[in-house]
């Protein structure tokens, strides 16, 4: 798993060049440290990483999924693919299980047609964009892609709301599809919904049985643009709710918060972290968050493909554990219940078997306060199970591997 093998590599790296800096030199430079970074690579063979949008350990992260079941889809996406099933707002990131892929966003630019008894799979088949890589780029906190059917799609992200610019061609209808059904792995919804709540605002929730057993997903969406009609239907049976809106817009904007806890949650997170619709003024905040993450390590390097290979795998650090209490501090606990971390920031993902010996030693030198609050989130699990976490998903406890590496 290409994160976590590099944890050590890269460990070894800063202390040589802790111990060899000569005294008195500057670490300041012109360059941007984030042209080095790509982040495909990860993304085919078995690397099982993402190409989109995400924060510095952030609460969002938009990707596009391929809907192609399988090993090497454990992320939602890989790079031998040629089709676009979504954009979804949470992924995983170098594990070797699939899970998360929620609140799918497809736009389209024509009318679908919903057949009853297909599976969403079956859906997705006829209505999923083909793409090719001459159309699809990625740096750290930005996403973009052109798709087949002519719609252009860029995504970025602040450190709790996922936004997105679709751009349709100047034939056909301006439709978007909110996918609640799509699902990875043997991740199964339980619960869907999805509401109109003004012309601008929709809300919903999804909660699902999967790698994470009991995962609760609210969320919030709001749109630069009024909704000119929309209708919710089923796609694949029970609890597999989709809504399509019409826009009468050649370019919207939409963006999109999430809470394990409320929608009331996720509003507070969409209004707190994204206030405001300029796409260009987020992607360079997510940017330059990026650069002050990497420029904590510089490095001199012989040629370009070791500075490439060095802040990809530097950027791959620090997407999980991602941040999962709400704005408030609330998030959900491993019964269900409503937990509150009081002075610090929950965090989630801990795949501590892959972790622990050089991912968490080396953000003890470059993420001096959030290891703060990631050992207190360790202890907020012991304290809600008696258990430091073995591998703790989106507030379950997965028990995947073996041994309990907390302890270390």
């Amino acid at each position: 798993m290409s994160k976590y093998l590099t944890a050590g590599i890269l460990l070894f790296l800063v202390l040589i060049q802790a111990c060899n800096k000569p005294a008195g030199l500057s670490s300041q430079s012109t360059e941007r440290l984030t042209a080095w970074v790509d982040p495909f690579i990860g993304t085919g063979f078995h690397g099982h990483t993402f190409p989109g949008a995400a924060f510095p350990f952030g609460q969002v992260q938009v990707s596009p999924d391929n809907g192609t079941q399988g090993w090497d889809w454990c992320s939602g996406y890989h790079y031998s693919d040629s089709v676009i099933a979504g954009f979804s707002h949470l992924h995983l990131s170098g594990t070797g299980i699939g899970d998360l892929c929620d609140i799918s966003f497809l736009p389209l630019s024509c009318e679908p047609e919903i057949r009853k008894g297909e599976s969403n799979r079956d859906f997705l088949k006829r209505y999923a964009a083909k793409f090719t890589h001459e159309n699809e780029y990625a740096e750290p906190g930005y996403y973009s892609v052109m798709l087949g059917n002519d719609i252009k799609v860029e995504i970025t992200v602040t450190e709790r709301v996922g936004f997105q610019k679709y751009v349709f061609p100047e034939q056909g209808p301006e439709n978007l599809l909110i996918n609640l059904g799509f699902a990875i792995n043997w991740d199964k919804p339980y619960k869907t919904e999805i509401s109109l709540a003004d012309s601008f605002t929709v809300t919903g929730v999804r909660l699902s049985h999967g790698w994470a057993e009991d995962q609760h997903v609210f969320f919030v969406t709001r749109f630069s643009e009024p909704v000119k009609s929309w209708s919710v239907t089923e796609i694949g049976g029970k609890a597999r709710t989709a809504g399509i809106f019409r826009f009468a817009a050649k370019e919207l904007l939409v963006k999109t918060a999430l809470s394990s806890v409320s929608i009331e949650n996720a509003i507070e997170n969409l209004d707190s972290s994204a206030p405001g619709w300029d796409f260009g003024a987020v992607k360079n905040a997510a940017s330059d968050a990026w650069e002050k993450e990497l420029s904590k390590i510089t490095i001199k390097a012989p040629g370009n493909d070791q500075k490439k290979i060095f802040y990809s795998a530097l950027y791959h650090t620090m997407i999980a554990p991602s941040l999962f209490s709400d704005e408030n501090g609330e998030f959900k606990g491993v019964k269900g219940d409503v937990q509150k971390a009081e002075g610090y920031k929950r965090y989630t993902v801990f795949s501590l078997w892959d972790t622990y010996r050089a991912l968490h030693p080396l953000f003890t030198i470059i993420q001096g306060d959030r290891v703060n609050d990631m050992v207190k989130s360790m202890l907020d699990h012991f304290r809600q199970t008696g258990l430091l976490p073995v591998w703790e998903l989106e507030g379950n406890e997965t028990f995947c591997m073996v041994g309990n590496h907390a302890i270390s």
